[in-house]
Order: C-alpha cells, then sequence, then structure tokens
C-alpha cells in the first residue's frame, strides 16, 4: 500500500485567477519569492496557453495547506466569498455564521405554502438544516483546532488514555511512527466522524478540548432518531407510518440546537487550554 503524504505548503508559480468556487488556504500569501519554491512540499505551474496564469474554476486547495502565489491574485466577486484564509476563521466566527444560518430558517418557517399538505414535508426539511448546522459547528471546531495547533492535538491524542478505542484514535496513536504521521491518520479518521454520533463527538471534544458536551447535548440527541427518519426514509417510522412534524416542534428543536452550540462554544473558550483561540 503506497504511503500516504499530506501536502502542507505549495507554490503556484503563475498569477492566480479565481473565476468560481471557494480558493481555499491556511494561510495564502501572493507576490511571494521565487525562494519559496524550493522549501514547499509542491509546486504548481500555471493552466492557462503561456502558463502565466492559475485558473481555478471549482473549489480548490485546503484548509490544512500554506499557499504562495508568485505572482497576484483577482477574483470575481467578494473576496470573502471566494477566497478563504483558514487560520483567520476565528471560533467567534463560527458561533456567529452558524447562529445566523439558524435564524434563516427560522426566517423559513413563517413562509406560507399553496397547500396544507405541504407543511410536514417542509417543516422536516427545517428539521434536517438546524441538524446539519449543528453537525458543521461541531466540525468547523475541530477542524479550525487541528489547525490552530498540531502539535497540542498530536500531544493530547497521544496522552490520552483509552480504556476502549471506539474512535480508532488509540490504533492511529499505535500505527504512527511519527508525530507528522499521527497528525495525516488523524487528519483522516477525524474528518470521517459522522457529527450526529453524539457518543462519539463527545469522547473527541474530550480528547481534542478537555471538555464534556455530554450534559449540552442531551437536549438535541434525541432528535437524531427524526433526521434519521427524514434523511434515510423520507420522514417514516421504522413501521413505515409517516412522521408528522409540526411548525412549534421545529422551532423548539432550532431554539435547543442553538443553547448547545452556544454552550459548547463558551465551554470551549472558558477552558484555561484553549481559550486563546
Amino acid at each position: 500500500m503506497k504511503k500516504q503524504e499530506l501536502i502542507e505548503s505549495i507554490y503556484i508559480d503563475a498569477n492566480l485567477l479565481v473565476k468560481d468556487g471557494i480558493f481555499w488556504g491556511r494561510n495564502i500569501s501572493w507576490n511571494a519569492s521565487p525562494d519559496y519554491k524550493n522549501k514547499v512540499d509542491k509546486v504548481i505551474a500555471g493552466n492557462n496557453e503561456d502558463g502565466s496564469i492559475f485558473i481555478v474554476d471549482r473549489n480548490y486547495g485546503s484548509p490544512y495547506v500554506d499557499i504562495y502565489v508568485r505572482g497576484g491574485i483577482a477574483w470575481n466577486g467578494s473576496p470573502g466569498n471566494t477566497v478563504a484564509w483558514a487560520s483567520k476563521k476565528s471560533s467567534d466566527d463560527l458561533l456567529c455564521r452558524s447562529i445566523n444560518q439558524l435564524n434563516e430558517v427560522r426566517e423559513l418557517i413563517g413562509i406560507e405554502l399553496p397547500k396544507p399538505s405541504l407543511y410536514s414535508l417542509f417543516y422536516r426539511e427545517q428539521h434536517s438544516a438546524a441538524m446539519s448546522i449543528l453537525e458543521n459547528f461541531l466540525y468547523c471546531m475541530v477542524l479550525r483546532e487541528m489547525i490552530f495547533d498540531r502539535d497540542t492535538l498530536v500531544n493530547n491524542i497521544r496522552c490520552f488514555d483509552y480504556e476502549s478505542d471506539y474512535l480508532s484514535l488509540g490504533k492511529c496513536v499505535k500505527n504512527a511512527k511519527t508525530d507528522h504521521e499521527l497528525y495525516i491518520l488523524l487528519v483522516d479518521k477525524i474528518t470521517r466522524i459522522v457529527y450526529h454520533n453524539f457518543e462519539k463527538v463527545t469522547l473527541l471534544y474530550k480528547i481534542i478540548f478537555d471538555i464534556d458536551i455530554s450534559e449540552i447535548i442531551t437536549v438535541v440527541n434525541k432528535e437524531v432518531i427524526k433526521r434519521n427518519n427524514i434523511v434515510h426514509r423520507n420522514g417514516a417510522e421504522l413501521n413505515g407510518e409517516p412522521m408528522i412534524m409540526q411548525k412549534e416542534h421545529v422551532v423548539f428543536f432550532i431554539d435547543n440546537v442553538q443553547k448547545a452550540i452556544t454552550g459548547i462554544w463558551n465551554l470551549i473558550k472558558n477552558n484555561t487550554k484553549t481559550n486563546q483561540r
């Protein structure tokens, strides 16, 4: 089996044009000296006819990669929507974004529909959206920690007492000979975790952030069954009966998602090990 490699730095030996999609990087620098070509993991040439421009027309890059551009950067639309510096995304940004997304779902719930028969389907979709916002918040907080301080992350993983290998992280520790190899395995493992499996997420947050979110997450844990019914069975129960979703329940669920997100954010911010994040 070919050894997995993690590219952490790229030099684009051209100008950069972001025509479409999001151009991701942990840190992005332009007018970068050609000296970086000998320091990075990978050098990329321009992809237009004369090689002077590297054109991006889809989502490109990675939040784990430092990108150096020899020339300038140009983009269509707002740079905030097309060029993303992962290292500049704070936990405060993630909290505000998640709450704004929940508020958008709240606005949708107030829409009048043409037929009463559509409401249950419509509310199921808003329930699913709220759950997705929670999952994305939980994932992005972990993702940012992996980017922000990889050395602390690796140390926490190595030092944790694995009574059981429920997340298979202990296996990663045993298989990795160096911290770099361990980090590669962690990137693969942590990005594959299902973030509505709150038992796994609770353990993951204990390992990475040294906090216990079990009590906070209880307010939304029972909604996973409804989420699975919506996503996998078009809103039907295991017995085949249709699940009736009402507006009041979805509004209550959205409020609980916001409480969970805010509560977890506060725990992380107040933790002395992570309060500088």
